[in-house]
């Protein structure tokens, strides 16, 4: 999570660092300075009035035909149907008072807070209701806490960090105003400052960079960073800016060594590797600089984002697809620990008395089968069967096999893909 504002005092540093221009990152800190502490080191933004998601939606629309991706016109309904529902969301938000949003985060171990400067004559009650519903909307989440202060409305994961929020002091902090002046005006924001503490956590987590990272020593990579800083526009005026501070010009080039090693590794991806080349940063002093414009963005829409969408459609179905599965797999146990350890006939005795819901039997991956799932009942009692999890009893009914493997569902309750048709079928008939 992060976090996005900045302390009055630092103000009069970005104006200053701006030639006094009147730009939003000033704007931003003057209604949000008051809650960037000491030891603030993520600071996120998000500019609603920015953004045009109907033009969103027209431009990925464009990229996905234009990918040639399967099914396109379905694809680009679910995506028109999120957008939208996000766009309605926004437009109650700022309706009820919402200027812009932040998100800030300390020093680890703290959870961030949610930042919402306010217009004159907000509706508070509407406000915090619309942010603890979220998007989706239905009842406030549990749990969050949200309170006006200092000109905005703050929002909490609990009573601990919300007492942090009122007691936090600002701070003149013209590191994090440097970084925030080099973003500009871009409708999403993300700052992270390379404070100790973060530093620290990440070196605990993570002491060897992967590949993809260009490998080595986390704390030695993580050393030459002071902040890193990126901007970016969705399309149809899309754009994007990534900037990361070196200590000095040497530890510039020793990063862009190690970005350059990352990208060697990322192109083996044929999808990634027209991103990755497009996006290898330029060195300018002692700093790290990648930028794309539209034109390279949409040149990437057609290459890498229709593929790319399709490829998480399919994944996002898989899962849907799995959880089936283990609902389908936990109501037949229920149903044997209720009947002595028998198992159910057939998936209709499972559904309406413990899964309690037949969308389940529906695969996203085939929505025209009316039952997506094929219960196989093993001849033993549940509590009879030596090897659980190697007794396979659910699985994703197919014509032929599937070249990506098939989701299948055990007695011990698990799911996982099998990726070959004998060893499946094995797994129906453990033992024999």
């Amino acid at each position: 999570m992060r976090k996005t504002l900045l302390s009055t005092v630092m103000s009069v540093a970005l104006c200053s660092i701006c030639l006094g221009a009147e730009n939003p990152q000033a704007q931003l800190a003057k209604r949000l300075g008051p809650f960037i502490a000491a030891d603030t080191c993520v600071v996120v933004r998000f500019d609603p009035a920015a953004i045009d998601l109907e033009g969103t939606q027209k431009w990925i629309a464009g990229a996905v035909k234009a990918a040639g991706v399967k099914d396109a016109e379905k694809m680009i309904a679910e995506i028109n149907e999120k957008i939208g529902q996000f766009n309605r969301y926004l437009g109650e938000v700022r309706q009820a008072g919402a200027m812009d949003f932040g998100l800030l985060l300390d020093a680890p171990p703290t959870e961030p807070i949610f930042v919402v400067p306010l217009k004159d004559g907000a509706d508070m009650q509407k406000l915090s209701k619309l942010l603890r519903a979220g998007p989706e909307g239905g009842e406030p989440r549990g749990g969050e806490q949200t309170e006006v202060m200092r000109g905005a409305l703050v929002m909490a994961g609990n009573a601990r960090e919300m007492e942090r929020a009122k007691t936090r002091k600002a701070a003149d902090r013209p590191d994090l105003a440097e970084a925030l002046a080099t973003v500009g005006d871009y409708g999403f924001s993300v700052v992270v400052m390379g404070t100790p503490p973060l530093k620290e956590t990440i070196t605990e987590e993570i002491k060897q960079l992967p590949p993809e990272l260009g490998g080595g020593d986390t704390a030695q990579v993580i050393a030459k960073i002071k902040w890193v800083s990126a901007g970016v526009n969705l399309p149809p005026r899309a754009a994007l800016k990534v900037i990361v501070q070196a200590n000095d010009p040497e530890a510039a080039k020793a990063l862009q060594q190690q970005v350059q090693k990352a990208a060697e590794n990322l192109k083996q991806n044929r999808v990634f590797a027209p991103l990755v080349e497009m996006l290898l940063p330029k060195i300018e002093g002692d700093r790290l600089v990648s930028a794309l414009d539209s034109r390279q963005i949409d040149t990437l829409a057609r290459d890498v984002l229709g593929p790319m969408l399709a490829s998480a459609r399919q994944s996002a179905m898989r899962a849907k697809s799995m959880s089936n599965l283990r609902q389908l797999c936990l109501g037949v146990i229920m149903y044997a620990e209720e009947h002595k350890g028998e198992l159910p006939d057939n998936l209709d005795q499972v559904i309406d008395p413990y899964v309690k819901d037949r969308t389940v039997l529906v695969n996203p991956l085939q929505p025209d089968r009316k039952v997506g799932y094929v219960y196989v009942k093993p001849a033993a009692k549940i509590n009879l069967i030596k090897k659980p999890s190697e007794q396979a009893m659910l699985y994703e009914a197919y014509d032929q096999w599937p070249a990506e493997g098939l989701a299948v569902g055990f007695a011990d309750g698990h799911v996982q893909i099998v990726k070959d048709e004998p060893s499946f079928k094995r797994m129906l008939k453990p033992g024999e």
